[in-house]
């Protein structure tokens, strides 16, 4: 249900399985579903996104540079920056 169609009400779940995903395939599942959702949500929820993803980009987070994951990661922070931080 997530994965085809996110809701703002899933975010919790979804930024869950970024920060501590079980397996790779988990996180680009729930990527792909925050990038479907990104559009919906308001500023503060942007938020919790982007530094969710940005915190896995760090070491010694998941999302390695030249991976379809971090691909996926950084077409939804462009997404965040390009529909702005406010509601």
């Amino acid at each position: 249900h997530i994965r085809e169609s996110p809701d703002p009400e899933d975010l919790s779940v979804l930024l869950t399985v970024v920060s501590q995903p079980r397996s790779a395939f988990e996180q680009y599942m729930a990527l792909e579903a925050l990038e479907k959702l990104v559009h919906s949500l308001n500023g503060d929820q942007r938020m919790l996104a982007r530094s969710a993803i940005q915190q896995q980009e760090l070491p010694p987070g998941k999302l390695r540079p030249n991976t379809d994951r971090r691909r996926l990661a950084d077409r939804i922070l462009g997404s965040i920056g390009t529909t702005g931080l406010t509601p």
